[in-house]
């Protein structure tokens, strides 16, 4: 089952969760936008775009859906698979707060884990590091692994965009969301390192 009750329905359905997408990444991928790195993008192993709602005093819950694609050895992308987040934090957020996340995949192991049919950490400890900001930044040491996590995460909250540390949160596949679009029985694998075409885009 979706993870959230809070969302916007129509964001609850695959095609939601594509359109969602989109409208997180226009901003931090803008040429004009102080941004996430063009050599971050063009050299990931994939990408998460997840909106999660934030609310708590003193231990805060997280929750939300997104998406996950994969570049292709080509430079191509994946067809979308649907993912969900949870976690926990501490802090104080009066009502309920929106974040949107987006986190740069930059290792095959990250990849493979963050993919696969059951669940997996964020964080630092999951190898998750803060993003570096500016679409012109040198990420060369980042984008080869040398010295730096598998992964880089950056926020959007409040009208502000960062490079930004990501608690213990957890993130799986929502494979009924998955099975509905795809209208066959199918795993994250199936979608995001499937032969193209292999898969009926979601109507």
């Amino acid at each position: 089952a979706i993870m959230t009750t809070n969302m916007n329905p129509e964001h609850l359905s695959l095609e939601g969760m594509v359109r969602q997408a989109n409208e997180i990444l226009d901003q931090p991928l803008d040429s004009n936008n102080k941004g996430i790195p063009k050599r971050l993008v063009k050299h990931c192993k994939g990408i998460v775009v997840v909106r999660k709602l934030v609310s708590g005093l003193g231990i805060t819950g997280t929750d939300g859906v997104g998406v996950i694609v994969a570049r292709r050895e080509d430079g191509t992308w994946s067809l979308p698979s649907a993912v969900g987040i949870l976690g926990l934090g501490v802090g104080a957020v009066g009502g309920v707060e929106r974040r949107d996340v987006i986190v740069i995949i930059t290792s095959d192991g990250m990849m493979k884990a963050i993919s696969g049919e059951g669940q997996a950490k964020l964080g630092v400890s999951g190898g998750v590091s803060v993003g570096p900001v500016g679409r012109e930044a040198d990420v060369a040491a980042d984008v080869s692994g040398k010295g730096a996590g598998a992964a880089f995460s950056y926020a959007h909250s409040k009208g502000l965009f960062g490079g930004v540390a990501i608690g213990g949160d957890v993130i799986r596949s929502l494979d009924k969301e998955n099975h509905k679009a795809y209208k066959k029985d199918v795993t994250p694998e199936d979608i995001l390192f499937g032969e193209a075409g292999a898969l009926e885009t979601p109507k």
